[in-house]
Order: structure tokens, then sequence, then C-alpha cells
């Protein structure tokens, strides 16, 4: 097609209309050669590219940066601007321009968010893959969490709690424990807890030891003593279930006492 070449802007003084105008047409070889031709003073040039593809139709327009084409897209004030996948690599590197309120990026690797003149991530910078990132401003960031898969050992995701006929009976493999239920079942194991002190002991004087274990029975315990590193017998009566007395028929000094029974809670 023959064509006609100005040198010169034409004035349409601001009353005249291009009337069925064409944007310039070419395919993707014809974008290529183009561009070879062109540099910072084209800057502003529009192509419509009828090989690519835009918002799902055959063809997209594309405007020259003074380095290359890029396409175009109407923005809308408020709304999201999906602009790519970040890996781990990108963090650091997402462009300036890309970094407007509704700016808005999925995460494709796991990671810490670093990205350059961000000053705020809510609720942190933390990501995993799958989360997305929105940009409320140029230096605030907001993390979307989509990681909505169920939890296991090697993977971050959601999970139910356990139940306390579930702790008890320990069967259960993907609900979570919580310090309540694992006390409950505890409690109706009747677990063991310890308590050790030293102290001395005066001849035919009781001595007590409150050691507020709890205990689910009184008379349910054990007591070691020892004293210079040899186990030793003395006369033990229960108190109640928080306290018993050591009775020696001779004075003993640096006398270790470990009491073990089941508590009640």
């Amino acid at each position: 097609m023959s064509a006609k070449e100005y040198y010169h802007d034409l004035d349409l003084v601001k009353v005249s209309q291009l009337v069925n105008a064409r944007v310039h047409n070419v395919d993707n070889a014809g974008q290529s050669a183009l561009a070879a031709t062109l540099g910072a003073d084209n800057k502003g040039l529009v192509i419509w590219n009828t090989e690519a593809s835009s918002a799902g139709s055959a063809g997209a327009l594309l405007v020259w940066d003074g380095t290359q084409f890029v396409q175009q897209a109407v923005e809308i004030e408020g709304d999201l601007i999906f602009r790519g996948v970040l890996m781990a690599a990108d963090y650091t590197a997402v462009p300036v321009d890309y970094t407007d309120a509704g700016s808005q990026y999925a995460i494709g690797e796991a990671g810490t968010l670093t990205i350059t003149g961000v000053t705020t991530y809510v609720p942190s910078a933390s990501v995993q893959t799958g989360d997305q990132i929105v940009f409320t401003a140029p230096d605030t960031v907001y993390v979307i969490q989509r990681n909505d898969e169920e939890a296991t050992e090697s993977t971050l995701g959601n999970v139910q709690l356990a139940t306390q006929a579930e702790v008890n009976a320990g069967t259960q493999a993907t609900h979570a424990v919580t310090p309540a239920t694992l006390q409950g079942k505890l409690v109706a194991q009747r677990y063991a807890r310890s308590y050790s002190t030293t102290l001395n002991l005066t001849a035919l004087t009781p001595a007590t030891v409150t050691h507020n274990l709890n205990l689910a029975d009184r008379d349910d315990f054990v007591v070691n003593v020892m004293r210079g590193n040899s186990q030793i017998s003395v006369d033990v009566d229960s108190l109640n279930v928080n306290s018993l007395t050591l009775t020696s028929l001779v004075s003993l000094t640096n006398v270790r006492v470990t009491v073990q029974g089941a508590s009640a809670a």
C-alpha cells in the first residue's frame, strides 16, 4: 500500500476529528521489524498487534516507551492491577512504577519480602507460595494469605482442634492438641509429677516437705531420700495431698528429697 509521508505535526486545533481512523496494524514480525528502527525520540508511537491478545480478544494495543513496545490497559483508580508473579529473586526488584496503590502480585515462592521502598508489611513480610500481596501505597503492602490447604508436618495450612475424647484416645492424626486438652489427658491418665528439695533434719523432729503436687491420693506417692550419694531411710508420714514429714533418729545435713506421685490436676 502506498503511503504519503508527513514530516510535520498535524494540529487539528481541538475542533477537527479523525473519523474512521485505524491504528497502525502489524503482526509479531512487523512489530519486531518496526522496533528495530525506533529509539528514544519515538516515544508514544502506537501500534495494534493483530497476533497478540488483550483481555481475551485477538490483538493488543501497544505503545513504544523509548526502548520497547509495552501493552496498554485501562487503569481505573482504586482498582486492582495484576502485575505478575513474584519469585524470591524478585523481592527486591519490583519496578518503582509498579508499586502504586492497587498493584497486585501472586507469590510464586515462599520467603521474606524485602521490596525496595516498602516499610510496612501487614500482617508481616513472611509469605508462602500462593499468597497474594496488594500495594495500598508505594511503602505499604498487605499480604493476603491464600494457603488454605490442610496442614501437615511439612505444609503450612489450616488445622482442626481435637476434642478431649480424641486427645485421650490418642489415635487422631490430623487434629491439633491444645494445652487444655493435653492437661485433660494427663489428668485422666494420672500422670506423675515430681518435686525435689535439699534440707537438714534434726533428730526426732519431723521436717515438713511441702511438695504441692496435688496428689490424686495422699497415700499414692514415692519418696527417695539421698545423702552423700547414698540412699538412706527415714520415717515418712503423709500430711495431705501437698505435704509430708520426714523424721530421723539422728540429725542429718544436706539431705536430698525427691517426691513423685500421680497428680489430680
